[in-house]
């Protein structure tokens, strides 16, 4: 009996993230990474296949099956779905249509999960300039309309039905939810069409209808102990919480 080798999400994110580019090691762990893909894809994708990528060492897509194949463009990467294509060095797109004609600055070690996800429409432009990005839901990081889609930097993560979509996405930015939008570097848009508008912001939820609950030891170390003179910013008055009017 042939053994059922796993792959796990946990094991697909940490390729995006945690190690040492261009380093041997790596590259051999790419490899093995993109041969079990491969395995348990052909042995669990009812009557589906994988081939070799047309990227070299380690590369593997999908099979044409009579309609369009899977694109894995450069080495180590891994496209599944028809129409995918994984252009930059361990880069995954899964999904039909995820990572297709990204054709500016394509970049390596960058996720698109998802229907279309991180896909170029209309004549416009996706500029990867580095790696380390992950798009994980329909539309998630894609450009559907003319014009640029420019991911600053590296490390940002859009997880949602079109996050981050037609927008330029911020360098170590999150944006979480449907619709939501981080243009600037290291902020946070947590929920459905919420956008961020500074660096290093965390919005939570739409203004209009989110509740935000926080349970037990809730710390506050780094509030003003003078009023800022901002409506609505909380400050330390001596040790009591208090609302700037």
């Amino acid at each position: 009996m042939a053994t059922e080798t796993k792959i796990l999400l946990e094991d697909i994110v940490d390729r995006a993230g945690n190690h040492p580019h261009n380093a041997s090691t790596y590259s051999e762990k790419e490899t093995k990474f993109a041969e079990s893909v491969k395995v348990y894809v052909d042995a669990n994708a009812g009557g589906g296949s994988t081939e070799a990528g047309t990227g070299g060492s380690g590369a593997v897509q999908t099979t044409a099956n009579g309609g369009t194949a899977g694109n894995a463009s450069a080495s180590q990467s891994i496209s599944l779905g028809s129409g995918s294509e994984a252009g930059g060095t361990g880069n995954i797109a899964i999904g039909s249509g995820a990572g297709f004609d990204l054709t500016n600055g394509i970049s390596g070690s960058s996720i698109f999960i998802g229907f279309k996800a991180g896909n170029v429409e209309s004549g416009g432009t996706t500029n990867l300039s580095d790696g380390s990005h992950i798009c994980i839901g329909r539309l998630a990081g894609a450009n559907e309309v003319a014009g640029n889609n420019t991911f600053n930097g590296s490390g940002s993560i859009s997880i949602g039905s079109a996050s981050n979509t037609d927008t330029t996405v911020g360098s170590g930015s999150i944006a979480i939810g449907a619709g939501a939008k981080t243009p600037f570097n290291e902020s946070v848009a947590i929920g459905a069409g919420v956008i961020t508008t500074a660096t290093a912001q965390i919005l939570i939820g739409n203004s209009t209808t989110a509740h935000v609950y926080m349970r037990k030891n809730v710390s506050m170390t780094g509030l003003p102990t003078s009023d800022p003179l901002v409506s609505g910013q909380l400050w330390n008055n001596g040790g009591v919480l208090t609302i700037s009017t």
